[in-house]
């Protein structure tokens, strides 16, 4: 029976056309679902994720920016495990098998298949084992006050 999980989501458009402080922001521009199952053997979670984003800004938003904060426990290699140092190392040498990460399927925009323009950024520190942040260019930019549903 699928679950409901209450998660924190943050997708980022281009924040450069932001509303001015004088306007008022409209209610919160994303509204999400997710559904997710618990394979309690395999030690996995699937799911889906069904959100409607609102572009809050004044400015046409060609791409979104999407936190995937599990895989920061991808490996040893994400940018927060070698900031920990030898405090990560003691960590894995106590649990080897603790490795999580988000494994994207499928990422449609309106409908349209757009995982293939999905990619990886590292803007703090360029280290390209580190998946957490990812950049997914729009088929058609939103324009100001428009919504997608991914």
């Amino acid at each position: 029976m699928p679950a409901r999980l209450c998660l924190a989501l943050a997708l980022l458009g281009g924040l450069a056309g932001r509303a001015g402080a004088a306007e008022a922001l409209p209610a919160t521009p994303l509204a999400y679902r997710i559904e997710a199952r618990l394979d309690a053997a395999s030690r996995t979670v699937s799911g889906s994720l069904r959100a409607r984003w609102r572009n809050p800004s004044r400015a046409p938003v060609g791409e979104l920016w999407l936190h995937l904060y599990l895989n920061a426990f991808a490996n040893n290699r994400s940018t927060l495990m070698t900031g920990l140092g030898a405090e990560a190392e003691r960590w894995w040498a106590r649990h080897p098998d603790g490795w999580g990460r988000l494994d994207l399927a499928t990422l449609r925009v309106d409908g349209r298949d757009v995982l293939g323009q999905l990619a990886f950024a590292q803007p703090d520190d360029g280290n390209r084992d580190d998946h957490t942040l990812a950049r997914v260019t729009l088929p058609v930019p939103v324009a100001p006050r428009g919504e997608i549903e991914l």
